[in-house]
């Protein structure tokens, strides 16, 4: 009878890690990694979170004063209730609508100088380019005073 206590309490942790994650952490973490690419001006990091990416000089010279700080999604939505869309290329998609709120800090000074809300569209392939994971298409920022 012991062993059997054991070896399921053992087993316990391996069938909670084999859980998939709520598909809302995965655009939690996109959003993550897309401040940190713009906070480092790290051009590779910031293209592996966009579905269609700016060029490089037009990422630095967009971000160079500027980055962001303190992003925290607030909510998470399906889009199309789950329909399949296109992009410009032929490729399936399904979207999800992200809102957040985050903070704008200045390079020169690292002080926070607004607060934003923001929404953006993630798109997550089901062909071509599926292995990407969620991806972000669209944002809108929206000033906050603070």
């Amino acid at each position: 009878m012991k062993k059997i206590i054991i070896l399921a309490l053992m087993a316990m942790p391996l069938l909670l890690s084999c859980k998939e994650p709520p598909e809302f952490e995965e655009p939690s973490r996109v959003l993550a990694k897309w401040a940190l690419a713009i906070k480092q001006l790290n051009h590779s990091l910031y293209r592996s979170c966009e579905a269609f990416p700016k060029q490089a000089a037009v990422f630095a010279e967009i971000y160079r004063d500027f980055y962001y700080d303190d992003l925290t999604v607030i909510e998470s939505e399906r889009k199309d209730s789950g329909e399949q869309q296109k992009d410009h290329e032929g490729n399936l998609f399904r979207s999800r609508e992200v809102s957040f709120e985050c903070y704008v800090v200045s390079r020169k000074t690292g002080k926070r100088v607004r607060k934003m809300n923001g929404s953006v569209s993630m798109i997550k392939y089901s062909e071509k380019r599926s292995s990407e994971g969620w991806l972000m298409f669209n944002r809108t920022l929206t000033e906050v005073n603070i």
